[in-house]
C-alpha cells in the first residue's frame, strides 16, 4: 500500500502542477481578451446609471441615492445596492472615478470566474482536462464576455453564484456544522443583495441542506441557520427601504402573461445560445427548439425530484453536485418565469437574466462528455472532442462580440452617444432649468444633469396604464410654458416612425415651442 502511494504521489504532483499552469494560461488569456474588447471602458445602460450614479452619490455623502430632478436626493430601492457598494469602495481605495472602478471590478471578475468555472467542473467530473476545457468553453461564451463588459452587477453576482455552488459541493457528503450553513446563508444573502433573483439560490442551498442532513431536527437546525445567515445582509436593507417608506424592494405581485413576442424572443436567445444560428437555423424551427428545451427541463425537474425524495426517505446516502447543479437550472429557470409573470414584467427574456442557468446547464453538457473520458486514449478524444465542439459553438456568436466591442463602446460609452448633438445642447440649458427626458438616466450618468422621466404612459412593471398620467403630462407643460423647463428627446425622429411611440409624444409634446432640432434628437421649450 505504501509503494503504491509513494507511486501516485509524483504523478499527482505533476498532475496538480500542470492543472495549475492550464488555470494560469487561460487567466492570462482572460485578461487580454478583456483588454481587447474594452479599450472605451466599461459599456453603459439605463440600469448602469443606478449602479454607478449610486456609487457616484455614496462618495458624495448623498447615501445610495439617485439625484432626481429637482435636484434631491431619492434613494434607490429598485435596485439592490452591494455592486454599487464595491464601486464607491474602489473608487474610493483607487482614488478614481466610478468609471473606471466599475472596469475594473468587472475585469477582476472576468478572471475569478473563469477560475470558479474551471473549479466548479474539476469538483463535478474529477478530471482536471474536462475542467480546463471547461474554461475554454467560458471564454468562448459571447453572453459571459458581454456580461463582464457593461457596467451592471452580473459579473459580480456571478463571482457570488459560482462561489455559493463551489463551497456547497464538497460538502454534501462530507457532512456540515449549523457554523457552515449559517455561512452559506449569509454568503447568499450577499448573493441577493447583488441581483433578487439570487433568492433563487437560496432555495436551492435550503433543498440542498434538507437532503444532506441527517435527522429531522439536525435538517430543522440547518434550515434555521441558512435563514438567520440570509437575513443577516439582507434585513438591513428590507429595513432601511421600510424606513423610508419604499416597499421593502419596490416590487409588488401582479400577474400579467408575457406577450408571444417576448416568448419568441426568450425562446430564441435560449436556443441560440446552444446553437449555430447561421441559415436561419434557430428561428426556423423555433417551435421545435421550444419543444426540445420543455423536455430537457421535465427531465432535469424529474430527476431532482427523484433525487431528493430518494435522500429524504434515505434510499440514498445524499444529493451529489450533480443533482445540486440539476436542481440549481430548474430552481433559476422557474425563478425567472415567476419574476416575469408575478412580479416585473419589464424583465426581458435576454442572455443577461438567463446567464446563470446557461453557466449551470454548460457545465452539465460538459460533464456528460467528461463521461467518454476513460483510461483509453480514444476514450478522452472523443469527451475532449464532444466539448471543444461545444465550444466552437459558442464561439461562432463570440467572436462577431470581439470585434464590435473593439471597434466602439457600448450603450451610452458609445462614439453617438459621446458626441450626441442633443447631449451638447442639453449641456449649456440654464443650470437651474428642470428637465424632462426619454433618456434622464444618460444626462444624470455622463451629463450629471438631474431630469425627471418623460411621463409614461403604462406601468413598464404589469404594462397597466397608469392614473397620474394626465396629471404629470399637464404639470411637465405648464412647467415648460412658464420657462421655468425643457423636454430633452432623444432619437425623437426614430421614435415618431413607432406608431406607439408617436401618440405617445403627440400626446406628451403637442402645441409646445421647440428650442432646438439636432441630428439625433430635439428639444422644446422657449429659448
Amino acid at each position: 500500500m505504501n509503494q503504491q502511494t509513494d507511486l501516485q504521489s509524483p504523478i499527482n504532483h505533476k498532475r496538480n502542477l500542470f492543472f495549475g499552469f492550464g488555470i494560469f494560461v487561460l487567466s492570462l488569456l482572460s485578461l487580454f481578451l478583456y483588454f481587447y474588447v474594452t479599450p472605451f471602458g466599461v459599456g453603459l445602460t439605463n440600469d448602469s446609471a443606478a449602479y454607478l450614479g449610486g456609487a457616484r452619490s455614496l462618495l458624495s455623502g448623498f447615501g445610495y441615492a439617485r439625484i432626481g430632478g429637482d435636484g434631491l436626493p431619492r434613494l434607490i430601492t429598485h435596485f439592490p445596492p452591494m455592486y454599487s457598494m464595491v464601486i464607491a469602495a474602489t473608487a474610493f481605495l483607487e482614488k478614481t472615478d466610478v468609471f473606471r472602478a466599475a472596469w475594473g471590478i468587472n475585469l477582476c471578475c472576468y478572471t475569478i470566474n473563469l477560475v470558479l468555472f474551471i473549479l466548479l467542473l474539476k469538483q463535478m467530473t474529477r478530471n482536471e482536462w474536462a475542467a480546463l476545457l471547461a474554461g475554454i468553453c467560458y471564454l468562448s461564451c459571447g453572453p459571459v464576455l458581454q456580461a463582464h463588459v457593461y457596467g451592471l452587477s452580473e459579473a459580480l453576482f456571478l463571482t457570488f453564484f459560482l462561489s455559493t455552488l463551489l463551497l456547497l459541493m464538497p460538502r454534501l457528503k462530507s457532512g456540515s456544522t449549523n457554523r457552515f450553513w449559517l455561512f452559506i446563508g449569509f454568503w447568499t444573502g450577499i448573493l441577493t443583495l447583488i441581483r433578487y433573483i439570487g433568492a433563487a439560490t437560496l432555495l436551492t442551498v435550503w433543498i440542498a441542506a434538507l437532503c444532506s442532513v441527517p435527522a429531522i431536527k439536525k435538517k430543522i437546525q440547518a434550515s434555521i441557520s441558512i435563514l438567520i445567515g440570509f437575513f443577516l445582509p439582507v434585513s438591513l436593507w428590507l429595513i432601511r427601504n421600510g424606513i423610508a417608506g419604499e416597499n421593502a424592494v419596490n416590487r409588488a405581485l401582479s400577474w400579467h402573461w408575457p406577450a408571444n413576442n417576448k416568448i419568441q424572443e426568450g425562446l430564441s436567445n435560449l436556443a441560440g445560445f446552444f446553437l449555430p444560428e447561421f441559415g436561419g437555423f434557430v428561428d426556423k424551427y423555433l417551435p421545435f427548439w421550444g419543444v426540445v428545451l420543455g423536455i430537457v427541463l421535465t427531465a432535469l425537474l424529474f430527476k431532482t425530484i427523484l433525487s431528493c425524495f430518494q435522500s429524504l426517505s434515505e434510499k440514498k446516502e445524499t444529493i451529489s453536485g450533480i443533482d445540486v447543479i440539476a436542481l440549481q437550472v430548474v430552481v433559476y429557470f422557474f425563478s425567472v418565469i415567476f419574476v416575469v409573470t408575478s412580479i416585473d414584467g419589464s424583465t426581458l427574456f435576454d442572455n443577461r437574466i438567463f446567464l446563470p442557468f446557461y453557466l449551470c446547464l454548460s457545465a452539465l453538457i460538459i460533464y456528460s462528455a467528461s463521461r467518454l473520458f476513460s483510461k483509453k486514449l480514444r476514450g478522452r478524444l472523443a469527451g475532449a472532442f464532444f466539448i471543444l465542439i461545444f465550444s466552437a459553438l459558442l464561439l461562432e456568436d463570440e467572436s462577431d462580440l470581439w470585434r464590435t466591442f473593439h471597434q466602439d463602446g457600448q450603450g451610452f460609452a458609445s462614439q453617438s452617444w459621446q458626441e450626441s448633438e442633443t447631449r451638447n445642447a442639453a449641456r449649456v440649458l440654464p443650470e437651474k432649468a428642470t428637465l424632462f427626458s426619454n433618456r434622464q438616466t444618460f444626462l444624470w450618468l455622463i451629463n450629471d444633469q438631474p431630469s425627471y422621466i418623460l411621463p409614461p404612459m403604462f406601468n413598464a412593471a404589469n404594462q397597466k396604464e397608469r392614473e397620474s398620467f394626465e396629471a404629470e403630462k399637464d404639470w411637465m407643460q405648464q412647467e415648460i410654458l412658464d420657462r421655468d423647463a425643457y423636454a430633452v428627446v432623444f432619437n425623437y425622429q426614430e421614435m415618431m416612425n413607432d406608431t406607439g411611440d408617436r401618440e405617445w409624444l403627440e400626446l406628451l409634446l403637442k402645441e409646445l415651442p421647440v428650442y432646438g432640432t439636432y441630428a439625433d434628437g430635439i428639444i422644446f421649450g422657449i429659448p
